[in-house]
């Protein structure tokens, strides 16, 4: 183990809040750190204490750093903030652009912990006062900020794989993280997302229904639920959002099926309603008809009330297949169908209405005589025809 200057190694990518890889501290690997003081004396501190655990990269500028960024990614960076080109907090603001996923630890003045203190609510891990180099407080420091870094990427590795959407708003309400669930669910990368305003209303503890709107223009009804953690040294609010279209969807369906239900229960009643009418009404026109067939039978053939009593016979037939009819729709009756011809069903049908009609009224009927026959139940076929006219 020891020091190592200015890597040639190719660029890397920036580091994404999407997905961290940070390893496990392991007390029989190094850690890899890059440091950046300009003072030799301390740096030769730093070295000396962690010389057993840690790898050293050492620089001694803010452009030096950056630079070596862009090639090698460290597990921590131990810094002081005054360098040759940078001076306080801007120098951690610089490194935190650049790797904003790698724990920094801020090197302070004895007298600087009010400094130290800013430096954590700017993000930094944690901070060490140089008079504290000497002991084994630079080992702690090194690895508790590492392990909480490395703890820190498992819940937001662990908040990629879940189906809710999670987002971290900071302090001026703008997205400080999206899992890939909130990609989906805004219809933007987190790319586009990130310092973006977060527009919805934030109530803590509260699971509230709202709507968002989506990058298409689409509006999604959503659960949300707020609560207050610290994100990268800052507060900041978790939210976790819950698309309920599809609850509301399946819940809009299971509403239409019970309706429809219901609905085929009602017809169920009717038809047995109609079914018991029917059965009644059925014996009532055999009474009529069997009345009427006696009568036929007592009168001479050419007695005028024959023609009557045909109408009767054939009034109570009708109304006997709509009878049968009703009992079909309650299933206490099978349908009936045999060969039958449709051009003589629509003329019995015609003579039955004819006389319904009004004067102005011409009927003609024009059938295709080669027409064959089909197989149908008399009493739908012509209750068809009826329905028609």
């Amino acid at each position: 183990m020891g020091e190592r200057r200015l890597s040639t190694r190719p660029s890397l990518p920036p580091a994404s809040t999407s997905s961290l890889r940070l390893r496990r501290v392991d007390r029989s690997e190094p850690v890899e750190v890059l440091l950046v003081e300009d003072n030799p004396g301390d740096a030769g501190l730093v070295r000396a204490r962690l010389r057993k655990v840690a790898n050293i990269t050492h620089v001694e500028t803010l452009e030096d750093a950056l630079a070596e960024l862009r090639v090698f990614r460290p597990d921590a960076i131990m810094c002081d903030l005054n360098l040759p080109d940078s001076d306080g907090l801007d120098t951690l603001t610089a490194l935190k652009s650049r790797a904003s996923q790698i724990p920094i630890i801020v090197l302070t003045g004895s007298d600087d912990e009010e400094l130290g203190l800013d430096a954590m609510a700017l993000g930094a891990e944690d901070f060490l006062p140089k008079s504290e180099l000497r002991g084994r407080a630079v080992e702690r420091a090194l690895r508790y900020a590492v392990e909480r870094a490395r703890q820190r990427a498992e819940v937001v590795n662990l908040a990629q794989r879940l189906v809710d959407a999670v987002v971290v708003v900071d302090e001026q309400g703008r997205f400080a993280f999206v899992n890939s669930a909130a990609e989906a669910l805004f219809g933007q990368p987190a790319a586009k997302l990130l310092d973006r305003e977060f527009e919805q209303s934030l109530e803590l503890g509260e699971i509230a229904l709202t709507e968002l709107t989506r990058l298409d223009g689409t509006r999604v009804p959503v659960e949300l639920h707020a609560s207050r953690i610290r994100w990268q040294g800052q507060r900041a609010t978790l939210a976790t959002l819950r698309d309920v279209s599809v609850r509301d969807a399946a819940e809009r369906e299971r509403r239409a099926l019970e309706g429809q239900l219901r609905q085929a229960q009602k017809l169920e009643a009717i038809g047995r309603l109609a079914g018991g009418l029917a059965h009644d009404f059925n014996n009532v026109l055999l009474v009529i008809s069997s009345h009427a067939e006696i009568a036929m039978d007592e009168l001479g053939l050419r007695s005028p009330v024959r023609e009557e009593l045909r109408a009767i016979l054939g009034a109570t037939a009708r109304a006997t297949a709509l009878t049968k009819q009703l009992l079909t729709v309650s299933k206490r009756h099978r349908t009936d169908p045999r060969p039958l011809s449709l051009n003589e069903l629509i003329r019995g049908a015609t003579r039955l209405f004819a006389r319904t009609l009004g004067e102005h009224i011409n009927l003609r009927l024009v059938l295709d005589e080669s027409i064959e026959s089909v197989s149908l139940d008399p009493s739908f076929a012509e209750q068809v025809v009826l329905n028609l006219v």
